[in-house]
């Protein structure tokens, strides 16, 4: 079954900070469940702003956290971002996707990797983060995510 879910609006003001805008897991009782990120959307809605954003398997945050809530009738959380969680270039993890994109040219991009959702060995879900970093400062950033669940 094919899913999407969008991320809350991202004011990202410094473009020397990166910026959580949605990330995805797995439920604790799903882990077996298989998932594909199929496709990412984002859209500067500020004038004039150029934006490079990264896919990425389990970043960890240098400011804030990400909260997770269950998706119903699916086997992931979804955590929506907003500017106040944030990563330096150091934890950015393992980065499986990055791009660019601009208020002139939007983005969707489809994701082909091998990559899926899973978890450690001692249960912990893996987490999958979209992340922006801002080109030109004070950028706003709408964001969808799609993803295809295999149960």
């Amino acid at each position: 079954m094919t899913r999407s879910a969008i991320g809350a609006n991202v004011s990202a003001v410094s473009t020397a900070i990166f910026y959580a805008a949605i990330g995805i897991r797995l439920k604790a009782d799903n882990i077996d469940a298989s998932i594909d990120i199929k496709k990412l959307s984002l859209l500067a809605t500020s004038n004039n702003d150029n934006c490079r954003w990264y896919l990425c398997l389990n970043p960890t945050l240098s400011v804030g956290s990400l909260t997770y809530n269950d998706q119903d009738d699916s086997s992931v959380q979804i955590a929506t971002g907003g500017g106040a969680q944030q990563y330096t270039s150091l934890n950015l993890g393992h980065i499986l996707d990055s791009g660019l994109f601009s208020t002139a040219v939007p983005m969707t991009d489809t994701i082909n990797s091998a990559i899926k959702l899973g978890a450690k060995i001692d249960g912990t879900p893996d987490e999958i983060v979209l992340i922006i970093q801002p080109i030109t400062s004070n950028i706003n950033v709408k964001t969808l995510m799609t993803w295809q669940e295999y149960s």
